[in-house]
């Protein structure tokens, strides 16, 4: 039979491909990478494939698993993909292998980011204008590469509307809101007001940030109304943001200094009363005779929650003030209040003007000479004179209408009043008898009415003089000879009575001089010294006289005559005085050592031509003595030892140096004259201080000196010279000064103990040539020189090896020498005196180093001389070493779980193998933290460590534990280092467990209003990241609440339920609540929301319109309704009605026979309106009109005037008698009367006629009977 033969060469595969998502469980990717290839294969290198994505199950059947590595997949966001390769080998039946790939691709799934950080704010009321603003921080960590952050928004208006959110990527969020809007102005103490947003992550997530804005109370601000036609009157009113608080007003002191403020505490209604009959304390204006003045007063409106506001109302007041006048002398004074004007109300308090209450002031003058010193001039005022034995006072007061009384001393010689301009005038009757001549000191005391409360005052004193004659006493002055014009001056009027003229003023020829007289009395008198008489005169002679008649007449008109004596004294004549009186002398030769001359002298006083003779006089200079004999006659002595004659000198020009000697002489009667004499001086060699010049120092310094010199002549200038070869270094100026700089090269071999000796020549010469030599010896004693190292290279050397080497120095001392040394011994280093040294590398200090490593040795040489000097540098030894790498091995992996305590540590041990001696252990530490920062380790030397688990770590505690068991973990990786630096990882993986949530408050407490809506927001927390958690209530929920899954809840709080909560009242309303987590574990919490009551307006019920009759009364009872608890009602009207009178309870009375219902006729009738107002205890009102119907009746009219008349029977022209009635009547139209004609009586005698008006005539009827039955008696008596 047929044999089929495959000869196969080749195994033939296909690629094959598999698909995985991310959170899969184990196994879930399956299949046979042998599926789709020749049959009979087998997987040759089947078994576990590991990859970063997870590892591969192969099987030698080509079956396989895959097991996804969830934490590494969880990087991938939602769709996102990633590819993970494996390689497999097969072979066929034939032996033959091939190579190929199953591609696996991983697809992600969403993560829920873990959000944590702050969700909530608070701000408060007026914290901070115009813009409240508060921040903080989300985090969030996010499995998914690339999402973990917000989506960030910028300005978001918030969920309210109270504000805007801006959100950053990275979370940072901040809130701001409008300070100044109503919702958050409007907010009562302590109110709160939630606002919010949701946030989302970048996959989405929503995060809830809630902002609670707390109130603060709000002052209410203070404003005034004046009443219009009565200004002192008004209301002050408040206005306040927060609309349930309630106000009261006051005044901080209801008295001021010109009336009072009374203020009405809950109306805010003030009246303030100007204090009537008095204007104490106001100013007064001169000009407009009124007296003003301002009250102001410190007003208050205070909240019940503290808030105030503070005005201050100022009153302007005004008066004037009326008195007696020429006309009614006895008119009484009387204050008149001012029209009053609307007061200004200012924020502070008003800066016053300043008011100065009138003070009075009185004048006093007489009305026919002026009082020259003016008035309210202190002291007595003399000059008033008169003849007028009853002489008038005028005068003015500032204070109209004050009584002045004229006193002489304490007598009241004339009284009367000033009148409205202040001003007075009296006559002073009561001097008349007293006597001629006599001075009357007189005063006016005014004193003001009683309602200024200014007191008494007394004007100056006027001295008033009753004069009936002039008054004078003699003058007397003095003039000496040789004066100069008008010398001599003063006042012939200046000893008589005031008020006096010279009559006969003008230029007066003496008999010595002439005298300049003017009618004030003033007078010079100008001396004729070309008077043979004047200038015979001597001092001590007697005097002449020259006299003067003049003629004066006074203020009344009284002449006198009277004489001026001027006495004129002599005085004495100077001499003449010339001759030699200047002399020279000269220093230091004896021809020219004295002076002589003579003076000569004539004098016309006789007896007084010849000097005052003396010896030894010492002159100004102090250079030498005088003799002077009487007739003149005179000598001087030079002193030559002087000083300063000695320092003079002689230029070489041969000008001569000098000084001045002089002298004063006198004559016999005193007369000074000066005598000078003039000295020379001559030259004066110079001479070195001196004899031996010796200046020591020391090498390496600058030695310096000053050449000194003396000569006697001041001011001789000298120099200085050196000569020949100056020593190196050496410098001599022109002045004497010098110096030797020692540290030039020629000095510095001077050892120590060793001097060396420089000498100069020198020679010194002044301005005239002269001289003086000598020789300047500096002795310079050696200093030691450091030795400086000359050659110190630096070496290299191998570990293990040894190397040498010589140190050299120099030293510029004379004869020095040289030791090296080190101060602190060096491993391996051995240094002879000399400087030659050994440096061995093989030292165990140098063994530690590894191959590639080096190591400086830095040693300080020093070399030192004989006496101590040293100078110090290093010598660098650069060691080459090797070193050996230790290999670590043992447990260095663990693993923790969150929140159990017997899993909470892990621990293992490291092991360490290493050729280097001293290296096999690790370096010990103790709270090591790793990568994630989630615990710490704690390692020993011997390589043993111990993780501790951080169980409170906020990463740690975000971990959980799926319903399916599946762990969330953490990693921490820590780095451990050998002795040698050698670094190990050790690496610790963290589980997580299921915490449960719990409410982030022990107490939910919510407040709100009656008639708002309560919104709210329950919050709790969960350490687990991402754990969802779902809020419900329990039980029968209250009237108008609702709570959702998110925790957000509303109260309806006006609902009808809550609508009797009064203000002042709150009720609570309690709500039990449960938050539970996606794995079902739960907290358990009562929210309470407190509701505060506000007031519900009052609402009429019955008002019911009445009638009744004008002239009746009716009564009735208006009833009002208030939901609100324990609600009072108060009925009041706007304005008053006539007749009208209702009481608080609603009951009223209507009277409508007020006369303002009297003109109401009958059949007629009038409605009167009256808007009633019903006001709960807060204040809230309602208001319906109440109508009165008034129907009119009749009333009776008054009827007056004349209803009788008189006729006469027979006599024509008085057949007639006439009237007028007059007819008052309230009701409207009806005030006339029914005009009639040709009325009959009861008599029927005659006829009447009337009119409208009341006009009547009555007309009698003479043919009547009985008119004409009438007779007159005997007696004139008439029937």
């Amino acid at each position: 039979t047929p044999l089929d033969v495959t000869i196969d060469t080749g195994a033939t595969t296909a690629p094959d491909a598999a698909t995985a998502t991310e959170d899969q469980v184990a196994a879930a990717t399956s299949g046979n990478v042998l599926g789709n290839d020749e049959s009979g294969m087998a997987v040759s290198n089947a078994g576990d494939l590991s990859s970063p994505y997870g590892t591969l199950h192969l099987a030698a059947d080509g079956s396989y698993t895959f097991d996804l590595d969830n934490a590494h997949a969880s990087a991938l966001a939602a769709g996102k993909t990633a590819t993970q390769e494996f390689t497999y080998e097969v072979t066929d039946v034939a032996g033959n292998t091939a190579h190929d790939i199953l591609t696996i691709t991983i697809t992600g799934t969403n993560d829920v980011p873990v959000i944590t950080g702050t969700t909530t704010g608070d701000l408060t009321e007026d914290a901070t204008t115009p813009t409240l603003t508060v921040s903080d921080q989300l985090h969030i960590t996010d499995a998914d590469a690339g999402e973990a952050h917000f989506q960030a928004v910028t300005g978001a208006p918030s969920d309210h509307g109270y504000g805007e959110f801006t959100v950053t990527d990275n979370g940072h969020w901040t809130y701001t809101a409008d300070n100044s809007q109503l919702a958050i102005q409007s907010l009562a103490e302590g109110q709160p007001l939630t606002d919010t947003i949701t946030v989302l992550a970048a996959d989405g997530t929503p995060t809830v940030l809630t902002v609670t804005i707390t109130g603060t109370n709000d002052a209410p601000e203070l404003t005034l109304t004046p009443d219009a036609a009565q200004p002192f009157t008004g209301t002050l009113t408040e206005t306040d943001v927060d609309t349930t608080d309630t106000h009261t007003f006051t005044t901080t002191q209801g008295v001021g200094a010109f009336g009072t403020l009374t203020v009405d505490p809950a109306t805010g209604d003030y009246v303030y009363t100007q204090t009537p009959g008095t204007v104490k304390g106001m100013a007064y204006d001169h000009n407009t005779g009124q007296y003003s003045g301002q009250d102001v007063f410190e007003v208050q409106v205070a909240d019940n929650h503290g808030g105030t506001d503070i005005k201050y109302v100022t009153f302007d007041v005004s008066a004037t003030m009326s008195g007696p006048t020429a006309a009614n002398p006895h008119t009484p004074v009387v204050v008149h209040v001012g029209t009053p004007t609307a007061p200004t109300i200012t924020q502070a308090a008003p800066t016053q003007p300043t008011i100065t209450p009138p003070t009075n002031a009185v004048t006093i003058d007489l009305a026919s000479t002026s009082d020259s010193f003016g008035q309210g001039t202190a002291g007595n005022e003399n000059d008033n004179i008169t003849s007028d034995i009853t002489p008038t006072i005028t005068g003015h007061v500032d204070i109209p209408f004050s009584v002045v009384e004229i006193k002489d001393g304490t007598t009241i010689v004339a009284t009367t009043t000033a009148d409205a301009n202040g001003d007075y005038t009296v006559d002073t009757s009561a001097l008349a008898g007293t006597d001629a001549g006599q001075v009357h000191h007189l005063q006016a005391v005014a004193t003001a009415p009683g309602a200024t409360g200014t007191p008494a005052v007394t004007s100056s004193t006027l001295d008033v003089t009753l004069d009936t004659g002039a008054m004078t006493v003699t003058d007397n002055i003095g003039a000496t000879e040789d004066q100069a014009a008008a010398v001599t001056h003063g006042n012939v009027l200046g000893n008589d009575e005031t008020g006096m003229t010279v009559s006969n003023a003008g230029d007066i020829t003496g008999t010595h001089g002439t005298l300049h007289l003017n009618a004030d009395g003033t007078y010079t008198y100008d001396l004729d010294n070309t008077d043979s008489a004047v200038q015979g005169l001597t001092a001590a002679g007697q005097p002449i006289q020259d006299v003067y008649e003049y003629h004066v007449t006074d203020a009344a008109g009284n002449t006198a005559t009277e004489h001026l004596t001027i006495t004129i004294s002599g005085t004495d004549d100077a001499p003449v005085i010339s001759g030699t009186d200047t002399g020279a002398a000269k220093e230091d030769v004896a021809s020219q050592s004295t002076a002589s001359g003579t003076l000569t002298i004539t004098d016309v006083d006789a007896g007084e031509d010849h000097f005052t003779a003396a010896s030894g006089i010492t002159g100004t200079g102090n250079h030498g003595t005088l003799d002077i004999d009487a007739s003149g006659a005179w000598t001087y002595h030079l002193d030559n030892a002087n000083a300063e004659v000695q320092a003079l000198g002689e230029s070489a020009t041969g000008t001569t140096n000098s000084l001045t000697d002089t002298f004063a002489v006198t004559s016999a009667d005193g007369t000074a004259h000066t005598i000078t004499v003039t000295i020379a001086g001559t030259n004066d060699a110079p001479a070195f201080t001196t004899a031996t010049l010796t200046q020591a120092g020391d090498e390496d310094t600058t030695v310096s000196g000053q050449l000194g010199s003396t000569d006697t002549d001041t001011g001789d200038s000298v120099t200085y010279t050196a000569t020949g070869t100056l020593p190196d270094g050496f410098t001599l100026h022109a002045d004497g000064s010098y110096t030797l700089d020692a540290s030039v090269p020629a000095y510095q071999h001077i050892a120590v103990g060793d001097t060396q000796d420089i000498t100069i020549p020198v020679t010194v010469t002044d301005g005239a040539g002269e001289t003086d030599a000598q020789t300047l010896t500096i002795t310079l004693s050696g200093t030691n020189d450091a030795p400086v190292i000359t050659d110190i290279s630096a070496k290299t050397v191998a570990e293990g090896s040894t190397v040498t080497g010589t140190i050299t120095s120099s030293d510029v001392d004379d004869h020095a020498t040289a030791t090296f040394s080190i101060a602190q011994p060096v491993d391996g280093f051995a240094l002879n005196r000399d400087g030659s040294y050994t440096f061995d590398a093989r030292h165990a200090s140098y063994a530690h180093l590894a191959a590639g490593t080096s190591q400086d040795v830095s040693i300080a040489v020093t070399v030192t001389d004989e006496h101590g000097d040293v100078a110090t540098q290093d010598l660098v030894i650069h060691i080459t070493g090797t070193n050996d790498v230790p290999v670590i091995a043992g447990t260095d992996t663990g693993s923790v779980k969150e929140d159990v305590a017997s899993q909470s540590t892990a621990s293992g041990t490291l092991t360490i193998t290493d050729v280097d001696a001293g290296e096999n252990h690790f370096t010990a530490a103790s709270g090591i933290t790793g990568t994630g920062n989630h615990g710490t380790l704690d390692i020993d030397a011997s390589g043993a460590w111990t993780y501790h688990l951080d169980n409170s770590n906020a990463e740690v505690q975000a971990l959980g534990e799926s319903a399916t068991g599946t762990t969330n973990s953490l990693t921490d990786t820590f780095a451990v280092t050998s002795a040698d630096g050698t670094a190990h990882t050790i690496t610790v993986t963290i589980a997580g467990t299921n915490d449960a949530p719990a409410f982030t408050t022990a107490t939910l407490t919510q407040a709100g209003d009656e008639d708002t809506t309560v919104s709210g927001q329950l919050g709790s927390t969960d350490t687990d990241t991402g754990d969802s958690v779902t809020y419900t209530a329990t039980g029968t929920l209250p009237d108008g609440f609702t709570l959702h899954a998110d925790g957000s809840y509303t109260l309806d709080a006006s609902v009808p339920a809550y609508q009797h909560i009064a203000v002042g009242d709150t009720q609570d309303i309690t709500i039990p609540v449960t938050v539970t987590d996606g794995a079902g574990e739960t907290d358990a919490q009562t929210l309470t929301i407190t509701l505060s009551g506000t007031n519900d307006a009052p609402v009429i019920t019955d008002i019911s319109a009445k009638t009744v009759a004008e002239g009746s009364t009716v009564t009735g009872t208006i009833t009002s309704s208030d939901v609100d608890d324990h609600a009072t009602a108060t009925f009041s009207i706007a304005q008053p009605v006539d007749g009208f009178s209702l009481h608080a309870d609603g009951s009223y009375t209507f009277d409508a026979s007020h006369p303002a219902y009297a003109h109401l006729a009958a059949g007629t009738s009038q409605d009167v309106s009256i808007a009633v107002t019903v006001t709960d205890e807060h204040g809230d009102v309602a208001t319906q009109d109440l109508v009165i119907h008034i129907t009119g009746t009749n009333d009776v009219p008054v009827i007056a005037g004349t209803d009788t008349g008189s006729v006469k029977e027979d006599i024509a022209s008085q057949s007639t008698a006439s009237g007028t009635l007059s007819i008052t009547d309230v009701d409207a139209g009806e005030d006339h009367f029914t005009a009639a004609s040709g009325i009959t009586g009861t008599g029927n005698h005659g006829s009447l006629d009337i009119d409208a008006s009341g006009a009547w005539t009555y007309h009698l009827d003479n043919s009547n009977a009985e008119v004409q039955a009438l007779g007159e008696s005997a007696t004139g008596t008439t029937n």
